[in-house]
């Protein structure tokens, strides 16, 4: 018996630090895509105060982005 409690206690501790992990995990994405969110335009409150120019600044960013991402493969390939 003390031996299957023992096992017991150490599957509940792993199960609960794997819960841990998972919201941690869980958390670091919200907050990625809250920061994406957030820099592209796209947070609720930002995005509904610029409603009109919303396309514009989509292809504005995508256009920098696209320019940055040519700009560093350049840079490698030298």
């Amino acid at each position: 018996f003390c031996h299957r409690f023992q096992r017991a206690v150490q599957e509940n501790e792993e199960r609960e630090l794997k819960e841990q992990k998972r919201l941690e995990r869980q958390r670091e994405v919200v907050e990625k895509r809250r920061s994406l969110a957030v820099c592209t335009g796209l947070d609720l409150g930002l995005s509904l105060a610029r409603e009109p120019q919303c396309q514009e600044d989509k292809d504005e960013l995508e256009r920098l982005l696209e320019k940055n991402l040519s700009y560093t493969w350049s840079r490698r390939s030298l």
